[in-house]
């Protein structure tokens, strides 16, 4: 294969390119299209903050709530029909997404008890279980969490310079009094729906219509 030939190859990520190409793609997503990511992230926040006022209740909706969010945020970056009660999707798959959800703290929590950077490494790996379970929702918790492990290998490196990048940003939000959160929270689950399609070796469907103009 020629060097002519390689934007016709498989989306891969790369350090120094791919994680600039999914912060730009995220921007094409949300172009025109900011309102509702905006009102999606206000209806997550909502529903996190209301469910820590009962007991256990933040343990209880977590996954659901994060299985609802990736199928919406799937949903919105492939440009298929998509809804606010898509957030809430996840509670139809309730038993699987709340064990996935448990399985993660805990492993996490485990590594962590080890050292921070252990914890970390736990943390990125396991970064994909809600967005595959959105796609494989009679997945066994225990496989979805596998899987995640084996999708992130050689790209753990990719998603933590990520973020980085979104720590920064939300320091520079700090200096807006909060009001910059609006515009990070959604933007920053869009940047993560793109990197999770990276690493799948799927490719957004803004590049896709890019490429068809293009040719």
């Amino acid at each position: 294969m020629t060097e002519n030939s390689t934007e016709n190859q498989p989306t891969t990520l790369n350090p120094h390119h791919e994680q600039l190409s999914v912060f730009k793609r995220a921007r094409m997503t949300l172009s025109g299209a900011w309102t509702p990511a905006i009102l999606t992230a206000l209806i997550i926040g909502a529903v996190s903050i209301a469910s820590s006022i009962i007991p256990l209740g933040s343990i209880i909706v977590m996954g659901p709530l994060y299985l609802g969010a990736a199928i919406w945020a799937l949903k919105f970056v492939r440009k298929e029909n998509y809804d606010y009660d898509d957030v809430f999707a996840g509670f139809n798959n309730f038993g699987n997404a709340l064990v996935t959800g448990l399985l993660m703290v805990l492993i996490i929590f485990g590594f962590l008890l080890l050292f921070i950077i252990p914890g970390i490494i736990a943390a990125l790996a396991l970064s994909q279980s809600f967005f595959i379970l959105a796609e494989n929702p009679d997945m066994k918790p225990t496989d979805v969490l596998r899987k995640s492990r084996d999708m992130m290998r050689g790209h753990k490196g990719d998603l933590f310079a990520i973020y980085i990048v979104f720590f920064l940003l939300s320091l520079a939000c700090i200096l807006t009094l909060g009001i910059g959160f609006l515009f990070l929270v959604p933007y920053t689950r869009v940047v993560l729906t793109h990197f999770y399609l990276d690493v799948r070796g799927e490719e957004a469907a803004e590049e896709k219509n890019m490429k068809h103009l293009v040719e």
